[in-house]
């Protein structure tokens, strides 16, 4: 029997912003997305094997509302104590909605915050001047009885600005302020030198984030500050005999990493059961695909390395994945 410590799922990948970082590059809409009856399926489905936490992403949920209540619901129906939580941009929300999402059972949401300013935010979010709007959803949530995590990503426009950001979280009680390097994937490829940090700028990042670990907020809760190294998840994956964190795309395909174009299942085609039943968790860490990809990601700019390899042998764009689950169980696909 599995033990799964996390599922993300991605709702959709339609969005309101162009994020010039977005690794998945969201709002570039293709269709093909799972409908909500097979989203529901599938979290009716993995909800019963008490996961420790699900992630609602995307894109922006928002623009599937009624079914991230419905989902939130399913989940607290089936497993009181999943904790579950989301990923927004912000801007859509309103006091109601964050009402109608925390009487649903969502227990926390996290936001993107890239810059202070007007100026540094657009540099990335090209929101045309909507920041004031993040600042409401964070206390439309807050009001509402949701714990609030706030992710930045250091760029050249905000890099003198994460003080700031720091102390804003310390007076409005947020429960975590988290940084991530930039990804060169999606349009994150697209405007890696625009945006990035040299070496010696994440290094004062990292050293600011330091300085700032352990500090109380107002209401006397430590504020947890994180710097995700996103290739600690490939390492991890070198260490443990299968699985435990399920990334599934809007597609259905369940990948090893949300950084890597290998669908291990696809739950459009093929039940959750049958994924279990197969050792799917398991027998994907023996593929040797995946395991020589695992072992060349030692870098940020491997993941780069890797995404143009596979655009180009493989022809596989941006969201799409390529199915090795024929590999891992057999010519023929079980269930």
């Amino acid at each position: 029997m599995y033990t799964f410590q996390s599922v993300s799922l991605d709702i959709t990948y339609k969005c309101n912003l162009r994020c010039k970082h977005c690794f998945n590059s969201s709002g570039e809409f293709l269709g093909g997305e799972l409908n909500d009856s097979q989203i529901l399926k599938i979290i009716d489905e993995i909800s019963k094997y008490q996961v420790e936490s699900i992630c609602l992403c995307g894109g922006e949920p928002f623009y599937r509302f009624d079914l991230l209540l419905s989902v939130a619901k399913l989940i607290k129906k089936n497993s009181p104590k999943t904790f579950i939580s989301m990923v927004s941009n912000g801007i859509l929300w309103t006091n109601k909605k964050a009402k109608e999402l925390s009487e649903a059972g969502l227990d926390v949401v996290q936001f993107s915050l890239d810059g202070f300013t007007n100026e540094s935010y657009d540099f990335v979010r090209q929101s045309h001047g909507k920041l004031s709007k993040v600042f409401d959803a964070i206390k439309y949530a807050q009001d509402a009885g949701l714990d609030v995590m706030l992710s930045s990503l250091p760029h050249k426009k905000n890099f003198n600005q994460i003080q700031s950001m720091i102390e804003f979280c310390i007076a409005n009680n947020i429960v975590e302020f988290r940084m991530q390097p930039l990804m060169p994937l999606g349009r994150g490829d697209l405007n890696f030198n625009e945006l990035c940090l040299s070496d010696s700028e994440y290094q004062q990042v990292q050293s600011i984030l330091k300085t700032n670990t352990g500090r109380m907020t107002y209401s006397g809760q430590e504020l947890k500050i994180e710097w995700g190294d996103p290739m600690d998840h490939f390492f991890m994956l070198q260490e443990v005999p299968y699985i435990s964190s399920l990334n599934i795309s809007a597609y259905g395909d369940i990948t090893i990493s949300p950084y890597l174009p290998f669908s291990i299942w696809n739950l459009s085609k093929s039940t959750f059961a049958s994924f279990i039943e197969n050792q799917i968790p398991e027998r994907a860490l023996l593929n040797s695909r995946v395991i020589q990809t695992i072992n060349e990601m030692m870098t940020v700019n491997d993941l780069a390395v890797m995404s143009h390899r596979m655009n180009k042998i493989e022809n596989i764009s941006n969201r799409e994945a390529l199915d090795i689950s024929k590999e891992i169980i057999g010519e023929e696909r079980v269930g």
